[in-house]
């Protein structure tokens, strides 16, 4: 059994379950979900909670039969740690650094994975079936089908993600990621005109809609998308033609999970203000403002 610890928000739990599922399907062994991070973050992290329920990937649809176990104490994820650390615990494979790492597929069959594991290359060789975990196993609501039919009948779509929502207001994620401002979305759009050579139509994505209503004249039809669930969100960008993404795994994932092979993306140079250490998060198709 490969056993993978999720963390973090959706784009994140994401990443950990696509990395974990490859390595189950290398080793032809059951996946499990560990959940124990919900409910026990540390002080001045974003609250979260488990996310990916609403996609075919979750506990009931799986191929493989996954476990979700219960949410463990502090004190028992402390004695755990160092347990880890003494040598006592030889299964684990924590992430180090933020870089592509290939040992980890090489990992054994009772391995536990901690990390966040933001790069394509983990999953890479099983695309196919990531993208089909991820399908959506619930309806859109009234909402997300308006976006969705008008997303059928535009042309040049360009999905546009504003992450601000803890970027903006929890200091610590302000400090280490930063925030993209109108200007980077406006290169962004231009690098995409330019490229298709028509006109775009602008659909914005974001935690801060009256922000984007506000600060985004970008010269196009722009709707700012509103009352939709974020894993609406998520499937609603991947399918447009093209996108802008955040440094945000939340839009990248909007990103990758389109499949066309004439998909502009347009990507932040820096993923990370905190850290240089993120070139394997980039497809080298992506263009970087």
């Amino acid at each position: 059994m490969i056993t993978v610890r999720l963390m973090g928000g959706l784009g994140n739990q994401m990443f950990q379950f696509a990395t974990g599922r490859h390595l189950a399907l290398r080793r032809g062994v059951p996946l499990r979900l560990d959940t124990s991070w919900f409910g026990n973050q540390a002080a001045g992290d974003t609250e979260r909670s488990y996310a990916l329920e609403p996609f075919v990937a979750d506990l009931h649809a799986i191929k493989q039969p996954v476990e979700r176990p219960q949410p463990r104490t502090r004190w028992e994820l402390a004695r755990e740690r160092v347990a880890e650390r003494l040598g006592q615990r030889p299964n684990v494979m924590r992430q180090r650094g933020n870089g592509f790492d290939p040992s980890i597929l090489d990992a054994p069959d009772g391995s536990h994975l901690i990390g966040y594991w933001q790069s394509a290359k983990y999953f890479e060789d099983v695309a196919d079936v990531i993208r089909a975990d991820f399908r959506l196993r619930v309806p859109l609501g009234d909402e997300a089908q308006s976006i969705a039919g008008e997303l059928q009948r535009a042309s040049d779509s360009v999905s546009l993600h504003v992450r601000r929502g803890d970027y903006v207001h929890n200091p610590r994620a302000r400090e280490y990621h930063g925030i993209q401002g109108s200007d980077y979305y406006a290169r962004g759009v231009d690098a995409i005109e330019r490229h298709v050579g028509r006109s775009l139509q602008l659909f914005v994505f974001s935690d801060d809609p009256d922000w984007c209503e506000r600060e985004l004249k970008l010269g196009h039809s722009t709707t700012v998308v509103r009352g939709t669930r974020d894993y609406e969100d998520l499937i609603l960008m991947s399918c447009c033609d093209h996108h802008v993404i955040a440094n945000s795994s939340f839009s990248w994932w909007g990103a990758w999970l389109n499949d066309r092979p004439d998909a502009t993306v347009v990507a932040p140079v820096r993923w990370a203000r905190g850290s240089r250490d993120f070139e394997d998060v980039y497809l080298p198709s992506w263009r970087r403002l």
